[in-house]
Order: structure tokens, then sequence, then C-alpha cells
């Protein structure tokens, strides 16, 4: 995805289905070990109703995940907030996204892409980045290089914690088409044994500068919930 930066290039990998595999696989740079099927619950509405879906003949694609998120692949959780759902992918194992215009529906996958989404995500440093920094840096590359986004502006670098995992938080201001907007974004990177290839775990946030005081909350509960659990054997 035109060497931009993890979050978005993960999103669409995440978030489109299988058939949709062929266009993104050239977007996406990631490698990845094989996947653990993981079991999700059922998504239900407030009244006990399915909410709206993508696709009407399989319910549990993509994968939704209400109340706690557990990644094995990745070796990590959290919880998913309160009257919220995760949607991850069917084909790929690194996190979820949640559309906070609307928190309990996925129609916007296969649909517009909503103004307002946060994602939390895991991937492999397979670019060999050697700091949380560099993410940081590919953020404002990947917004100054878009289209219809000007006056891209890093407020807030600050160090911060993901579970255990010192961590760096970054508040990038922009506008784009007209509109003041918020990038939020929690990075971490985890280590691992044996020179192996290192994770970056991420929480990120995008959304208009209108709505950022009520949807930065949601950032800060799922980074307090975020656990770090014993890597997978190789």
């Amino acid at each position: 995805m035109l060497r931009a930066r993890r979050y978005f290039m993960n999103l669409v990998a995440l978030l489109v289905t299988a058939s949709m595999g062929a266009a993104t696989s050239s977007l996406y740079r990631h490698y990845q070990r094989p996947q653990v099927e993981s079991q999700a619950p059922k998504p239900r509405s407030a009244n006990g109703q399915k909410p709206e879906v993508v696709s009407e003949y399989d319910p549990d694609c993509p994968p939704a995940f209400e109340k706690a998120y557990l990644n094995y692949d990745y070796a990590y959780s959290v919880s998913v907030p309160k009257g919220m759902i995760g949607y991850g992918s069917c084909a790929t194992n690194h996190g979820f996204g949640i559309n906070l215009l609307n928190p309990m529906s996925n129609w916007w996958i296969n649909h517009d892409w909503p103004k307002s989404y946060l994602s939390v995500d895991a991937s492999y440093n397979a670019e060999e980045l050697t700091s949380v920094d560099e993410e940081v840096v590919q953020t404002m590359k990947f917004l100054k290089d878009k289209k219809n986004v000007s006056a891209v502006t890093l407020i807030v670098k600050s160090p911060t914690r993901l579970a255990h995992l010192p961590a760096l938080r970054a508040v990038i201001y922009y506008n784009e088409g007209g509109e003041a907007m918020v990038e939020d974004q929690v990075v971490a990177f985890r280590k691992q044994h044996n020179d192996e290839i290192g994770i970056f775990y991420n929480i990120d946030l995008r959304t208009p500068m209108s709505r950022y005081e009520q949807d930065s909350a949601v950032v800060a509960q799922i980074q307090k919930s975020w656990h770090v659990r014993p890597l997978p054997n190789p």
C-alpha cells in the first residue's frame, strides 16, 4: 500500500474478505506465520438481535469479537469496550477494527470507510525498523502522501506503555478535504528470543477533531486492558 504505515495496510488486509485477497496482497507488507483459527462470539446488539452485517450467508465471517479479544499468533489480548464489536478478517489474524460511528455493525467493511475508526493490530517487523519512532515517522509520511491531506503536524510524542512494554504515543493533527482530523497512535515493539523478527503492536485512532475527546477515551480503555501473552513455540 504505497509503502505506507502499518495500521492502514493491515486494516485493508484485516478487513477485506478472502475474495478480495488478490487485490490486497500487493498492498500488504508483513510476514505472516501460519495462523491459528480462534473462536469468536457471534455478535448481538443491545436488544438481542444481530447487528447489520455484510454477508447473509456466513455471519461468522468476518469474525466478530465482543468483550474480549485473544490473539494466540501474536501473543496478546485486549478488552473490547462495552457496546462495541471488533471485526477481524476471514483470512488473517492480526487484530480488529471498530467503526466508532456505528460500533456494532460491519456494514462499512465493503462500503464507505468510516471517518471515526479505531484499529488494534500486531504485525512482524518485516521491514526491520529499529524503533517505535520510525513507526511514527511512517505514519507522518503516509498522511503527507495522501490526496486531499494538508497541514500534517505532530502535536504529541510521549512515552507510555502497553502492558509491561515501553511504548510511544503520537497525536497528529491534519486537514483532510477541509476537515480537521486527528490521528492518535500508541505503538510498542516486542523482541523475540533467538534474534527472531520482532512484533509491532499498535492501537490507532483516526477521527474528526470534533469527536476526538470522546473517541480518545476508547484508546485509553484498550491500552489499559492490554495484556502480553507468552509467544507461541516456533
